[in-house]
């Protein structure tokens, strides 16, 4: 429990594994406890381990409503979308009983159709 781990003498297998990591982790435990610096690095280690938590959760709540205002937008345009198709169809359906009428005498119409065909020149 005495000797140090010397990361870089390790081979990649042993540097992944558990046990090594673990052994690690004790000796840092073992060193820390001994000093007087050691309950404090624990505070801030916890306090770390608190606001990392913490963030994470935050993290995933934002993402959360985001998904959810997606959906909402998605589910909006689509009705929107709906709308201007159905819109367009009346709008040409109108122009279309205007130019039934063309052959009544009534000005407002007339005044329509040939301002209309001037759009189209």
């Amino acid at each position: 429990m005495g000797e140090t781990i010397d990361p870089v003498a390790l081979s990649s297998a042993q540097r992944l594994s558990p046990t090594v990591h673990s052994a690690k982790k004790e000796h840092l435990r073992a060193r820390g406890r001994s000093g007087s610096s050691g309950r404090s690095t624990d505070i801030s280690r916890e306090k770390n381990c608190v606001a990392a938590s913490k963030c994470r959760r935050k993290k995933k709540n934002e993402e959360h409503a985001l998904e959810e205002r997606r959906r909402m937008l998605h589910t909006q345009n689509a009705i929107l979308v709906d709308s201007v198709a159905s819109l367009r169809a009346e709008v040409l359906s109108l122009k279309h009983e205007i130019l039934r009428h063309g052959a009544c005498d009534f000005q407002p119409i007339n005044s329509y159709i040939s301002i209309a065909a001037a759009r189209v020149r």
